[in-house]
């Protein structure tokens, strides 16, 4: 929880800071703002590694979820 914590305060920090360059600042942000949810999306490539716990069955069912919450912060940027 800390590291999404972290990585939603530096997205916000680089997407509101004053700076001469805010195409960078900007780029930035969506690389923190998309980071937790790309490195939740390659937790299942670990061998052994499931995507839920056996008890509650087979499946991926966070992934279109966590492939859209990870590519809008790049459409914010791109719409920018």
């Amino acid at each position: 929880m800390s590291t999404g914590a972290a990585l939603g305060a530096l997205t916000l920090l680089y997407t509101w800071r004053r700076t001469t360059n805010p195409v960078d600042s900007l780029r930035t942000a969506a690389v923190f703002g998309s980071l937790y949810w790309g490195t939740a999306l390659t937790g299942v490539l670990y061998p052994g590694a499931k995507a839920m716990d056996p008890e509650f069955g087979e499946g991926f069912p966070q992934f279109w979820p966590f492939l859209a919450l990870g590519a809008l912060p790049w459409l914010g940027f791109w719409l920018v």
